[in-house]
């Protein structure tokens, strides 16, 4: 009998070691991959900087180069900001927030801080529910209580790469995932929502107008009229000169 114990116990304790030894090795892959993925942006000259240690991939922004650095490493993308089309946040594969460059405002710009936020404290059904524009099919799909993956997905205007997609976060082991209110998310939560805010911002300043633009349209435009009130005899070339002179001080 003692010895039947004996080999259940040295069989479990074996079974032990293993799940140590692959706990250590997952860690240390991990790991590795951040700070590969780190070490590449930098040498890139990214400032603000991620790297996932799910899969290897990295997002990384230079402002003064005005870049975006996008891939898995070591094939990382360099583009300019006026390639990026969109920026979306994808839970699940569903897309709960979206900033385009085909309009000034964000797709539910209520959502600009709490969108994936929301996670730490609603079920994501209702999340996506209330965020993808009244795509049940795509709601339904995905379970009520628990999260899977978090991902922003870019679109550039590139031939060769025109999608990247960043892991913020992936449920690898057995089960339906992680519950959407776990306190492992909450950092999750806060680096997707931030990285997504500093590419909404790239988009969006590259589409409002400068002041300068709106002034030089402004004195064409009236230039033009002077000159129509000229031609029409309504002022004289003194008078006319004068106002331009006025106008273009």
């Amino acid at each position: 009998m003692m010895d039947v114990l004996y080999w259940v116990l040295g069989i479990f304790g074996v079974l032990v070691v293993i799940a140590i030894v692959i706990g250590i090795d997952a860690a240390q892959s991990t790991n590795a991959r951040i700070s590969e993925g780190m070490r590449r942006l930098t040498e890139l000259g990214s400032v603000d900087s991620y790297a996932s240690g799910f899969d290897g991939s990295c997002l990384g922004i230079d402002w003064d180069k005005r870049q975006i650095f996008a891939g898995i490493t070591p094939d990382i993308q360099n583009y300019d900001f006026n390639l990026l089309q969109r920026a979306e946040i994808d839970i699940d594969g569903v897309t709960v927030t979206t900033t385009e460059s085909t309009t000034k405002t964000r797709r539910g710009a209520q959502i600009a801080g709490a969108a994936v936020g929301g996670i730490a404290f609603g079920p994501v059904g209702l999340l996506v529910g209330g965020f993808t524009g009244g795509n049940k099919m795509a709601a339904s799909s995905l379970d009520k209580r628990f999260v899977n993956s978090i991902t922003i997905v870019m679109h550039f205007r590139d031939r060769a790469h025109p999608i990247q997609s960043v892991t913020f976060f992936k449920w690898e082991m057995s089960g339906k995932g992680v519950a959407h209110n776990a306190p492992i998310l909450k950092d999750v939560v806060q680096k997707a929502n931030r990285y997504h805010a500093l590419l909404s911002q790239i988009i969006e300043e590259r589409q409002e107008p400068k002041e300068e633009s709106f002034e030089q349209q402004d004195v064409s435009i009236e230039l033009e009229r002077l000159w129509s009130l000229r031609q029409a005899g309504a002022l004289t070339e003194a008078e006319f000169n004068d106002r331009k002179r006025k106008l273009l001080r």
